[in-house]
């Protein structure tokens, strides 16, 4: 899949940096309720809008979009995009 921009909107990196923190914190993924939830947004497409927009940039990856908490983190890109480095 073709990476649209490595920048990332500060809610795109809002919502990458919860999902971290919530796998960190419990050992296991939150739900798109969840993530609306603590973004502060009324419906789940929303969120649904984000997740895409991180899958095409290349921090996560969904590899079943109809199932619950199936996202797969790229952990090094990420790591990367905190340590201020420009990803692969």
């Amino acid at each position: 899949m073709p990476i649209a921009s490595p920048d990332l909107t500060g809610r795109q990196e809002e919502l990458l940096d919860y999902i971290v923190e919530y796998i960190t914190e419990k050992d296991c993924q939150p739900s798109y309720r969840q993530m609306a939830g603590a973004m502060g947004i009324k419906n789940v497409n929303g969120v649904v809008c984000h997740l895409d927009a991180l899958e095409l940039k290349g921090f996560l990856k969904r590899p079943d979009k109809h199932t619950a908490r199936s996202l797969a983190i790229d952990w090094d890109r990420y790591q990367a995009k905190k340590k201020g480095r420009k990803s692969k």
